[in-house]
């Protein structure tokens, strides 16, 4: 991760335990978020999501997610997924995606939902447990999430640091 963002050495290894921890959440009661911030564009945020994708339980970045697809992505996962959501920033939750998050680090949380079941329709309840990450400019999650999160605060690397470009399918 150190070779393509920006890290000291306590955020190297915050990251490095949150992405394992990622393995192991379901056999715990709470999951801590990780908040990547910057104040500006390129400090790496994107890079090191798309790096926690490669080495966290079942990564998957995510871009602007209705509320749907979070709670049944989660709900189909056999051992996670960890979200990636990237560009928080623009992204405008709804009160739906709110939902999600404030029960999502604690095991039991979840959503009722109406679903039809042979022409029936019936409450069933998606569990929203699981690791989340979220990248932004700016702090942009909410306070209740925000405590729940181990916060990475990325600058932009000086000329002098030198960063490798981060390339898809050389790390795969």
């Amino acid at each position: 991760i150190k070779t393509y963002v920006r890290l000291s050495n306590d955020q190297l290894y915050t990251v490095s335990v949150w992405a394992l921890h990622t393995w192991v959440a379901r056999r715990y009661t709470v999951t801590p978020y990780l908040a990547v911030m910057s104040p500006v564009k390129r400090s790496g945020k994107t890079t090191l999501l798309n790096c926690l994708a490669n080495v966290t339980c079942e990564g998957e970045i995510l871009f602007d997610p209705s509320a749907a697809s979070l709670f049944r992505m989660i709900e189909a996962a056999e051992y996670g997924p960890t979200l990636l959501w990237d560009e928080l920033d623009f992204t405008h939750p709804s009160r739906p995606i709110v939902a999600i998050l404030n029960s999502g680090y604690k095991k039991g949380g979840g959503v009722p939902r109406c679903i039809t079941v042979d022409k029936v329709p019936v409450v069933k309840r998606f569990s929203t447990f699981c690791p989340k990450a979220f990248g932004s400019i700016g702090q942009v999650l909410p306070p209740t999430q925000l405590d729940r999160s181990v916060q990475i605060h990325l600058d932009r690397a000086l000329k002098s640091e030198v960063v490798k470009e981060y390339d898809e399918e050389e790390v795969a």
